[in-house]
């Protein structure tokens, strides 16, 4: 299950299913996870407290999180002895030096994992080195994923990564193994286990959603919908898919195109943030239904979200009804989406920065201005006698706005008429020109 939207609430609910080693949590993806990012080392602590209980868990994504070396340690202590793991991606975080020399400590004596990414670190010789010493007690791990361009190293790590990938196709066909050991581990053989990443059987397949009888999203047709959990199906040796019931008939959908239904999903949020368990499916009826209520507008955190209505909306930018809105819900912190919001955001900003004063004449200004440009001359001069009421002193600039606004309406009003002259009288002296035209002088040469 995917976490990277997901709340704090969410994912320590999630560590706690590893912990109490819930049957239906096989793999964790906290790739990108804004709150593990911002609470790295306290959920490293209760997510490697949990791995330390748990025989289930098959696959973690901690990708992009900002783990570093405290982080690191964590966990290095749960992988030791852990012996479910398959698979463990680490890439993009900020592990140095003794991070990733932890990890490789944990890794001589795990006998678990198979895939290990450490992509984006950084890897000097002490690590590479300390990683050679690793798989001299580790033959289990078959692929390891990092940038490292280091010659020394290289060639042995490539032989100690083949070596174990023949290793384990040999424990797959059943053959003897023993001849392929390092030296170090040749008096006294591990017994390897045949260990295949396991399935969900039909029972438990797409049980994290939910039991028979649980709402949620799916995709039909390349549409979400909203349906029913009916179970799941499988035909011979294809994968299995969960059977929804959208609307009374029954499709069969695969997991990856589902998601669960959250109360949050049916509220009319004005700012989609507020919701659990972020996903298209919500998000495009949440924006749908606020569209046929007429709101157009919709926050996305403090991005401003718009939709084309195709028809007009009379009340939309009506001021005193936004503020009288605004000052509804001023109790409640939420303010709501419109552009307003957004100038007044702006103009907050730069009160600011350049004091109230400064702030409202600057404002004052750019609007007489762009009244007067945009041939708007008369709403220039009724903002200009608001802000005097207001106590506020527009200069000389923004009359002349109001001025040259003026000057350009009309020639604009008088652009046609003056047109309309101009061609007249090019069609007049046109035929007079036509008409006393001179012949050509060869031919007044002829007739004489």
């Amino acid at each position: 299950m995917s976490l990277q939207h997901a709340k704090e609430k969410t994912v320590l609910e999630v560590i706690k299913k590893v912990e109490e080693n819930d049957r239906r949590t096989q793999s964790i993806d906290l790739s990108g996870s804004s709150v593990f990012r911002e609470k790295s080392v306290k959920l490293s602590a209760s997510l490697a407290d949990a791995l330390s209980r748990n025989t289930r868990l098959t696959a973690l994504d901690l990708s992009n999180c900002s783990i570093g070396d405290v982080s690191a340690k964590q966990l290095s202590a749960a992988l030791a002895d852990n012996a479910t793991l398959f698979e463990l991606n680490l890439s993009y975080n900020k592990l140095g030096r003794q991070g990733l020399m932890d990890i490789a400590k944990a890794l001589s004596t795990n006998v678990g994992l198979k895939s290990v990414s450490l992509a984006s670190h950084r890897v000097d010789s002490s690590v590479a080195h300390a990683y050679v010493q690793m798989f001299y007690t580790n033959v289990t791990l078959l692929t390891l994923t990092w940038d490292v361009n280091l010659p020394a190293f290289n060639l042995k790590l490539t032989e100690m990564i083949n070596r174990n990938n023949e290793i384990n196709r040999l424990l797959l066909e059943g053959k003897d193994y023993r001849p392929k050991l390092p030296l170090e581990m040749k008096d006294d053989p591990p017994e390897l286990v045949e260990r295949l990443v396991p399935e969900m059987g039909d029972e438990e397949f797409g049980m994290e959603l939910g039991g028979a009888g649980t709402t949620l999203w799916c995709s039909v047709s390349g549409r979400w919908e909203l349906g029913t959990l009916k179970g799941s199906q499988k035909k011979g040796m294809a994968a299995a898919k969960l059977v929804v019931e959208v609307e009374g008939e029954e499709h069969l959908v695969e997991q990856k195109d589902v998601t669960r239904f959250e109360p949050s999903h049916a509220q009319d949020l004005p700012n989609m943030v507020a919701m659990h368990n972020l996903h298209e499916a919500p998000l495009l009826y949440l924006l749908q239904r606020r569209l046929k209520n007429g709101s157009i507008y919709t926050w996305a955190g403090d991005v401003l979200l718009s939709l084309n209505p195709y028809g007009p909306l009379p009340e939309l930018y009506n001021l005193s009804r936004w503020q009288e809105d605004n000052s509804a819900k001023k109790r409640e912190a939420a303010v709501p989406p419109h552009v307003y919001a957004i100038a007044r955001r702006a103009y907050s900003q730069l009160r600011e920065k350049v004091g109230m004063a400064e702030a409202e004449r600057a404002a004052a200004h750019a609007l007489l201005r762009v009244c007067g440009i945009g041939g708007r001359p008369d709403e220039a001069l009724r903002v200009a006698f608001a802000l005097r009421q207001d106590g506020l002193e527009p200069d000389r600039a923004c009359f002349s706005a109001y001025t040259n606004g003026k000057a350009s309406a009309r020639k604009t009003r008088a652009a046609p008429r003056r047109a309309a002259r101009r061609a007249a009288l090019r069609g007049r002296w046109g035929r007079r020109k036509t008409a006393t035209r001179r012949r050509p002088r060869a031919a007044r040469r002829s007739q004489s």
